[in-house]
């Protein structure tokens, strides 16, 4: 007789558990399905609910109300996240003055000048009163005609309101040297910050 009661215990136990266990099944796909439908669910609004006694509900129904689980889950709503702001760079503030260029004839043959040296420098301030950094200047030394004759590039790093000085020379000899030779510059490198 013990025996028999230990086993209707063990059965009912059993299928207490399998019960339990489709119920949960059921519940999951419910929930599975609340969160695939989530955007049809946030523009449907629930006036309307039925009213039944405890009696009439059943065993599903009342676990769902014990869970908080059921029509009345509402969807949650997500906000919708801003992208992180990607940083930009600009320039700093810098300043170019006291351009000078100069010309010096080394050598004459009669009244014709054979060897000529040419000179460009210029002044170049950092503004900015953060950023260290590097400025690249390119000096263009051109003849009479505007054409290109010689290049050079000058770098230098200049810290935070503080100036350096930029020069450059170009030397020219022969029957070329006797004519005037211009410089011009440009900037090539200015240091950045993220602003």
């Amino acid at each position: 007789m013990k025996k028999i009661g230990i086993f209707i215990v063990v059965f009912l136990i059993i299928i207490v558990g399998v019960f339990l266990v489709l119920v949960l099944f059921n519940l999951r796909n419910e929930k599975n399905v609340l969160d695939s439908n989530n955007q049809t669910q946030n523009n449907i609004v629930n006036n309307q609910e039925t009213q039944s006694s405890e009696e009439d509900k059943s065993i599903v129904e009342v676990i769902k109300d014990f869970l908080g689980i059921g029509s009345k889950i509402k969807a949650s709503s997500t906000t919708p996240t801003t992208q992180d702001s990607v940083p930009t760079k600009a320039q700093i503030s810098y300043s170019i003055r006291n351009f000078k260029q100069n010309s010096l004839c080394n050598q004459y043959q009669g009244s014709d000048c054979i060897d000529k040296t040419s000179d460009c420098s210029l002044i170049t301030e950092n503004l900015d009163n953060q950023v260290t950094g590097i400025f690249e200047i390119k000096f263009i030394f051109s003849d009479s005609l505007n054409q290109e004759l010689s290049s050079d590039i000058i770098s230098h790093s200049i810290s935070s309101g503080n100036n350096q000085s930029f020069t450059s020379s170009f030397n020219i000899q022969g029957q070329d040297a006797n004519q005037d030779i211009s410089c011009a510059y440009t900037t090539l490198k200015i240091p950045e910050k993220i602003i």
